[in-house]
């Protein structure tokens, strides 16, 4: 076997054509850059990202959360705090549980239209809250955020 001081000859100049900083995949011996665009080989991307057994019911006036599962919440709207291009679709539902251990009870999926909407209103009632975000064949689109509209109902 030669080792490196063993070659003679020149080095050659490599062209650093995929430089581009982006995260791959492997499948099989295949790489695929990933986030960019809204098709996988032919096939839109579906995307879901859900947030679920939610006991928040407010916030203290530090700011810190307020938890407490035997709380029963009205979640009467959400505030996404979504990016990326403008007329992105991103499609949000709400649901409910009173156990952790339940199905959750979604709602309907609402549209959320990026550099459109800014607010959906919802009404569930339960005493662990959940949210989800969903699309299908979009650009690009990230999620930082959601503020949550929580009225205390009562406790059980």
């Amino acid at each position: 076997m030669a080792t490196w001081d063993s070659y003679t000859t020149a080095w050659g100049q490599a062209n650093a054509v995929y430089s581009e900083n982006k995260p791959v995949q492997i499948i099989g011996s295949q790489f695929y850059m990933v986030d960019d665009g809204a098709n996988y080989q032919g096939d839109p991307v579906a995307v879901a990202l859900s947030h679920e057994g939610l006991a928040i019911y407010g916030r203290d006036q530090r700011g810190n959360p307020k938890v407490d599962a035997s709380v029963v919440k009205n979640l009467q709207g959400i505030w996404p705090e979504l990016r990326g291009v403008p007329g992105t679709i991103v499609q949000v539902s709400v649901g409910f549980q009173d156990a952790t251990n339940q199905p959750i009870t979604w709602s309907d999926k609402r549209d959320f239209v990026l550099g459109t909407d800014f607010f959906l209103d919802f009404i569930v009632t339960g005493k662990y809250l959940a949210v989800r975000f969903e699309s299908l064949g979009q650009l690009p689109w990230e999620l930082s955020g959601y503020d949550l509209e929580i009225e205390v109902v009562g406790v059980k």
